[in-house]
């Protein structure tokens, strides 16, 4: 594996490891709320609220412990794993030279469009007071973005070049 897979690997490796940590974060924090963990899991809190407006009716609650992040921002971060790992094998793809695995720049524009609609979607319905949006449809409706944004960044920093000038679009 060369520098850009392992980098791109490293990308994904993080992604997996901060969706996982977001949501394991309130069962620790219910369990063992001391020393280390204290810190760890303050630690964590302080960063989600750089990121994110962590309103508590906007948020999950796992074992009484509200989420460092809302329901949409770990919808986002979850997706992120999972197209991240989708990167890694478009990556592996585009390294054997598999022609699937090439893609136009306005392909690309499409599907990351495609994958904001829900998120988008929601959030306008939600603060025009027209729908009530639950906790699951914010976090549900943001997955799709958060994987094509990962799968997008993972893919490019795997060596996929995105290009509208030729047919053959990833090298």
């Amino acid at each position: 594996m060369g520098r850009r897979g392992l980098a791109a690997a490293g990308i994904a490796v993080l992604a997996i490891a901060w969706a996982a940590w977001l949501a394991a974060i309130p069962i620790v924090a219910a369990d063992r709320p001391d020393g280390a963990t204290l810190l760890g899991t303050a630690a964590t809190y302080q960063v989600g609220s750089i990121i994110c407006h962590q309103r508590p009716d906007r948020s999950f609650h796992i074992g009484g412990v509200q989420t460092p992040v809302c329901a949409r921002c770990l919808g986002l971060y979850g997706g992120a794993a999972v197209g991240a790992m989708v990167g890694i094998g478009w990556g592996r793809r585009r390294s054997r030279g598999l022609e699937q695995s090439r893609m136009r720049l306005s392909m690309l524009r499409i599907i990351l469009l495609v994958a904001a609609v829900p998120t988008v979607a929601l959030w306008a319905l939600e603060h025009a007071s027209v729908l009530g949006v639950t906790n699951l449809a914010r976090f549900t409706g943001a997955l799709p973005l958060g994987a094509a944004v990962a799968w997008f960044v993972v893919a490019w920093v795997a060596g996929a070049r995105f290009d509208d000038n030729s047919a053959r679009a990833i090298h």
